[in-house]
């Protein structure tokens, strides 16, 4: 994918937060505060993906930060991307986990590039569907549930304080927490 946004067939909320405890469960990850989204680019889809590949590309060879493609199945991020969620950097860490909701969410379904004046509605948005499952897999809500703030949600889940706050009042707004 792109940074562009594409209409992709509908999708709600619950059926992303089913595929992101999927891949928790998967990993045999479900409790963990923290998910290890590096140990699940690196060493988890290679094995469960055939023809899989993950790379990293150089800053002068890449624009965007992660870029995703079905065939095959490829998840690439940049190189200065890809060190910070090595490093545990919350905002790259969500990046990463955004890229990979891009390669469960949207592998076998058509896209339709939109022009910029067109809006597409949240849920039929590959953007808005990526970043929810990322969310949903960083953040899930039963891990929400144990903390008493959004600061704390960030600290525990090594995500960032922006991402923690966006999920902590999307919870909160869906009456989950």
């Amino acid at each position: 994918m792109t940074g562009e946004c594409f209409e992709v067939p509908p999708t709600s909320r619950v059926a992303v937060r089913r595929v992101a405890m999927q891949v928790r469960t998967a990993a045999r990850q479900e409790e963990v505060e923290a998910f290890p989204i590096i140990d699940l680019l690196e060493l988890a889809l290679p094995r469960g993906i055939d023809n899989y590949v993950f790379l990293v590309m150089e800053m002068t060879q890449m624009e965007e930060e992660g870029l995703t493609y079905s065939s095959p199945p490829t998840i690439i991020l940049r190189e200065d991307v890809y060190n910070g969620a090595c490093s545990w950097n919350g905002r790259d860490r969500f990046t990463a986990a955004h890229e990979a909701g891009h390669l469960f969410l949207h592998s076998q379904v058509p896209f339709a590039r939109k022009t910029h004046s067109s809006k597409i509605p949240a849920y039929k948005s590959s953007e808005w569907q990526a970043n929810q499952f990322a969310a949903e897999l960083m953040m899930p809500i039963h891990v929400v549930k144990r903390m008493s703030s959004a600061a704390e949600l960030a600290a525990r889940t090594k995500m960032s304080l922006e991402a923690a706050e966006i999920r902590w009042n999307a919870l909160r707004k869906e009456g989950c927490i």
